[in-house]
């Protein structure tokens, strides 16, 4: 197996002109079983390779790189909706964000966002804060 050249990976990913992603989310949204956690069908791996190969075909790319891009795009989708911190300032939704947000609402009904949760310890935490030993 040869490694892919930076040349040739950033060929490969100029594929992705916003005509192509808005064609890929096109597709992908056809296929509940590919986001739908609360479908039967969510979990069952054959079932759902079927259907990134259907959207392979069409696009003529390879199923990876599809699973990739509808992971990325979902990541990104998930921040836009994460609520920003307090403090943080506000500012205004770039153009991409603004589709992103508009073309992926489909995923909405199921993302969930959890709170970060700490393994540190309460005495950990504490001296990080104020930098003395308690």
């Amino acid at each position: 197996m040869t490694t892919m050249t930076a040349a040739k990976k950033a060929k490969e990913m100029g594929r992705w002109t916003h005509e192509a992603e808005t064609r890929f989310v096109e597709m992908w949204q056809q296929y509940p079983v590919l986001y739908d956690v609360t479908s039967k069908d969510y979990h069952d791996r054959v079932k759902k390779e079927k259907c990134w190969q259907e959207i392979a075909v069409d696009l003529e790319l390879p199923v990876a790189e599809l699973q990739l891009k509808a992971a990325s795009l979902r990541t990104q989708y998930g921040k836009i909706l994460r609520p920003k911190a307090s403090g943080s300032g506000y500012k205004d939704a770039t153009p991409r964000q603004i589709w992103i947000k508009r073309t992926l609402g489909f995923l909405r009904p199921y993302m969930s966002h959890r709170t970060s949760q700490t393994t540190l310890n309460s005495k950990t935490i504490i001296i990080l804060q104020t930098g003395q030993d308690v």
